[in-house]
């Protein structure tokens, strides 16, 4: 579960990390959010969502968790 401690928000019930180089390539590529609902990509500063069907909300974590920035719906 990944959760907002400061507000004590859940913001994924059932998240998957891709901590390997192939699944950070990989990202959402012949996905979908049936088995998850939400997609963790450590050591990761820059998103794309090129050829994304659908629209994502992005937060943007330091090392400890920090929330360094968010962009909502970002993409189609």
């Amino acid at each position: 579960m990944l959760r907002n401690t400061t507000r004590a928000l859940v913001l994924a019930q059932r998240p998957r990390i891709a901590s390997s180089f192939v699944a950070r390539a990989r990202g959402m590529i012949g996905l979908s959010f049936d088995r998850f609902d939400g997609l963790i990509l450590p050591e990761c500063s820059s998103v794309h969502t090129c050829f994304m069907g659908q629209a994502l909300d992005l937060i943007f974590a330091d090392g400890g968790g920090r929330t360094l920035g968010i962009e909502i719906e970002a993409g189609p």
